[in-house]
């Protein structure tokens, strides 16, 4: 688990570095555009109107120990003899930005030792809007990896 950590940082270290644009903003984020309407340029004894823009959702998340609705959906994840027991895993739930641009809500289930890393990664990746596809417990693809990956589904497998 702590790989997975490391690289979801090295990964967000990557990203953050890659997603700056000259000036210090982030890449997608608005930029205002400051002027009169219509375009043209104030006159030297009229201020520029001052820019805003639009709220962004805000980031949220929950982290919950796995309980029996829970561990009914992980049915293909998880089974009696599995190396770590449920009670070190929980049920991670955090805002992300899809493809579509639109915030979206997705799962994840993670060791408990590692949560607090998780979020924080998933909280700065929101915070840049970097796209992810899809975010559903691996369990909606049998616990397949493989299908899991085709489908850009994120899972921390």
């Amino acid at each position: 688990m702590r790989t997975l950590v490391g690289a979801m940082a090295v990964g967000l270290a990557v990203v953050s570095a890659g997603c700056t644009v000259a000036g210090g903003g982030s890449a997608g984020s608005p930029s205002p555009t400051l002027g009169t309407p219509g375009g043209g340029t104030p006159s030297a004894g009229t201020p520029a109107p001052t820019p805003t823009l639009s709220p962004s959702p805000a980031f949220a998340s929950t982290v919950s120990p796995i309980g029996p609705d829970t561990r009914a959906r992980m049915r293909f994840s998880w089974h009696q003899g599995c190396p770590v027991p449920l009670e070190d895993l929980r049920l991670v739930s955090l805002s992300y930005w899809g493809f579509d641009g639109r915030p979206h809500q997705g799962e994840l289930v993670v060791h408990r030792v590692v949560v607090s890393g998780v979020v924080k990664v998933f909280h700065r990746l929101f915070d840049l809007r970097f796209p992810i596809r899809r975010m559903s417990l691996v369990d909606a693809y049998q616990g397949d990896d493989d299908r899991s990956m085709a489908a850009d589904n994120t899972s921390p497998t």
